[in-house]
């Protein structure tokens, strides 16, 4: 009877918050999702001795880890352990901005005490928005928001203690003392993360694979260059990078580490971002690394490279089994991972009831193993996703989940899961791969980290650090840590399109200080440009396409006729996905304007009719930046509604400045007068869709969109053209 094998890898990971320099975190979420994920993920598992899962742990969290036992702290950290009646205004500013930054519907939609002290919040975050709000809430407000968000961000083996279980009954009025004790059990279960890990190695129930030390895109640090390959139309850095001499010390400190706090080397790593190429196999291959695993989009273009013409994956078995490969003078073994698979769980599941996310998935697995020849083979299914960000959008953190497809497949007749060294323990004849193809986890290429405006500059300026610090003669060991925390992949990830973050400004800062403290502990001064914000150059977004003419449409929020606007301007937002939601598509799919004498016209056209999107988004910011400065919010209203629309900013606006419809669509029209200016002159603007107040998209990310104003004669002028 054949069988098929089921790996699962959960990868854990969190970008290096702390400043060596400055002996503090920057951000709290290492912390957070200590309480929440790390350890009650291998947790969960544990309860199903027949289940064999994989871990992939980034050193450069666990160190962080380490940090906070050591006690090192945040300031969330910091405001939440200071007594209510000793917070000064600005720490209630950061509470009420900070404490309610967790997923609403499973966190804060269920209990009645945050959901009341949410509602009294508002939507609003800006800090002049919440500066009104100060006096409004009580001391005793303030400390069940504390507790509220500590609760929050306790994972369920926390909430299983009887005192913590207590507090989340109580719900509200609670005191200092019951706070203080929740904090002491968070930084008491924090202890005992590592140690379950290295403890369910060791028995053999899960595998711990590792990824370069500060998660690091391996194939960049070679070479740059590297990104022509699959790239080929990016715009590349002015400055190459090519240092395979970190690459290498990336791997090795990870695998350092891992001998010492485990007691033994990896076999195995996940690459960060699945990220590969001929380069960094090899250093993988050197350093002793018996496998990888990356994505099925690259197996798809390496047997494309192998065979000269694109290539399809025409057959089950050539997905679902590992390929070896020869680098280094060493027998290597690439895994690759259903992409399908993966980003199921990921990013659809938490939608269904558990019951009906596992057997969908089993359902899949099944077909899976009914596909495959029955040979003498054993197959095997690779499912590789994060480990931590998905499960707060699930019921439970996940549990329910978790806990039933743990139960399903510990007693599946044909399907039992496995770790990737087991499975290469029991079988060794796979086909050769001759070539790869350089890529990630996402798309296959590596645009995410490089060929944006922004992402090039951060390169260069990395560049310019590297070769800096190199030529000095100053072998000072804290320099070269600086630059390794640098060449991380996190700060890259948010430069630029396509991804938008509120805490941008606290990614730049650990950038820039970390290529700031190698130059001072190089003794070399310290460059100008490191003074500013990497994304101070702003990018001015041209239209895809100006308007053909000036147009009068009628505003119902509804696609009723083409014809109204196919004159109108456009920008193609495709390219410029800006949503946070676990890889979603993003909101808005294009953007029209367009003009007549009175009004400047925008419509957004989203990926779903906007009235079948009222659990993702209720409200978009439309600011202005010229010829004035002001700022447009749209609350949507459900059922088709008249939106609530909200004027803010250097101007005074009357009921007919600002017309609005949102019904499947967002159609706008703002008056000329208000925005001012005369013909030829520029607009700039950036738009910002939101849910409850919290920005989750923004076109374009970290720039604006340019307009210009036309004439009266604007459609003689483009006749002519």
């Amino acid at each position: 009877m054949k069988r098929l094998s089921l790996a699962i890898l959960w990868h854990m990971h969190q970008p290096y918050y702390y400043l060596d320099a400055e002996e503090r975190f920057l951000l709290p979420w290492a912390r957070l999702h200590a309480l929440k994920d790390y350890y009650d993920m291998p947790y969960i598992v544990s309860h199903f001795p027949d289940v064999h899962v994989s871990f992939n742990l980034v050193p450069a969290l666990l160190e962080q880890l380490e940090l906070y036992i050591s006690g090192k702290t945040d300031y969330c950290q910091e405001i939440a352990s200071r007594p209510v009646d000793e917070l000064s205004n600005e720490d209630k500013l950061f509470l009420l901005k900070n404490f309610f930054f967790i997923e609403f519907e499973h966190n804060i939609r269920v209990s009645p005490r945050y959901l009341e002290l949410y509602r009294k919040r508002g939507k609003g975050s800006s800090k002049e928005y919440l500066k009104e709000k100060l006096h409004f809430f009580t001391l005793q407000e303030y400390l069940d928001i504390v507790v509220h968000f500590l609760l929050a961000w306790s994972g369920n083996s926390i909430q299983e203690d009887e005192f913590v279980h207590s507090l989340v009954d109580q719900d509200s009025y609670y005191t200092e003392e019951q706070k203080q004790h929740l904090l002491h059990i968070q930084s008491e279960h924090i202890k005992k993360i590592i140690p379950l890990y290295r403890r369910m190695w060791e028995d053999g129930q899960i595998e711990l694979t590792a990824s370069p030390y500060f998660h690091p895109i391996l194939p960049l640090l070679c070479d740059t260059n590297i990104a022509k390959v699959c790239q080929p139309h990016s715009p590349l850095p002015d400055r190459q990078f090519s240092h395979p001499e970190d690459a290498k010390r990336q791997v090795a400190e990870s695998i350092g580490y891992f001998e010492d706090r485990f007691g033994k080397r990896p076999s195995g790593f996940w690459p960060s971002e699945g990220s590969v190429s001929e380069a960094a196999l090899r250093i993988l291959a050197e350093s002793g690394i018996s496998f990888c695993i990356t994505d099925e989009g690259i197996l798809r273009r390496s047997l494309a490279l192998t065979r000269g013409t694109a290539t399809r994956i025409w057959s089950p078995g050539q997905l679902y089994q590992p390929y070896s490969i020869y680098r280094g003078g060493r027998l290597f073994h690439i895994f690759f991972r259903d992409r399908k698979l993966s980003d199921k769980i990921g990013f659809e599941y938490a939608n269904l009831p558990a019951d009906v996310a596992v057997s969908d998935f089993i359902f899949h697995l099944e077909g899976i193993y009914n596909s495959l020849p029955d040979d003498g083979k054993e197959y095997i299914v690779s499912v590789v996703l994060d480990g931590e960000n998905a499960w707060e959008y699930f019921d439970r953190n996940g549990l329910d989940f978790l806990t039933r497809l743990y139960e399903t497949l510990s007693s599946h007749p044909v399907i039992r899961t496995t770790t990737f060294s087991d499975y290469l323990s029991r079988n060794s004849e796979f086909p050769i791969l001759e070539r790869l193809y350089p890529g990630s986890w996402i798309s296959s290429d590596f645009h995410i980290w490089i060929g944006d405006e922004i992402k090039n500059r951060a390169w260069d300026y990395l560049a310019d650090a590297v070769e800096a610090v190199n030529s000095s003669g100053n072998k000072n060991p804290d320099a070269t840590r600086s630059l390794l925390v640098a060449e991380g992949s996190d700060w890259f990830w948010w430069y630029g399109a396509p991804n938008y973050t509120q805490f941008m400004s606290e990614f730049d800062y650990l950038f820039r200080a970390n290529l700031s403290a190698a130059y001072k502990k190089a003794h070399l001064a310290l460059p100008e440009h490191l003074c500013f914000p990497v994304m101070k150059k702003s990018i001015l977004l041209k239209p895809t396409r100006p308007p053909l003419e000036l147009i009068s449409p009628t505003l119902d929020g509804l696609a009723t006729s083409f014809f109204e606007w196919s004159p109108a301007g456009f920008y193609q937002l495709s390219s410029f996905s800006t949503r946070l939601a676990r890889g979603a598509k993003p909101i808005v799919r294009k953007l029209y304007f367009g003009f007549d004498d009175n009004y400047f016209y925008i419509r957004l056209d989203l990926h779903q009719k906007l009235n079948r999107m009222s659990d993702e988004v209720d409200g978009l910011r439309l600011v202005f930046e010229e010829p004035v400065h002001c700022e447009i919010v749209l609350t949507i209203e459900p059922l088709g509604q008249e939106p609530v629309i909200t004027v803010k900013g250097d101007v005074s606006a009357s009921d007919k400045d600002v017309l609005a419809k949102a019904v499947e669509l967002v159609e706008l029209a703002v008056s000329r007068e208000l925005i001012g200016g005369s013909p030829g002159d520029r607009i700039l603007y950036y738009i910002e869709m939101l849910d409850k107040g919290e920005v989750i998209e923004r076109f374009p990310p970290g720039g604006k969109l340019l307009a210009v104003l036309p004439s009266a004669d604007y459609n003689d002028e483009m006749w002519f053209v």
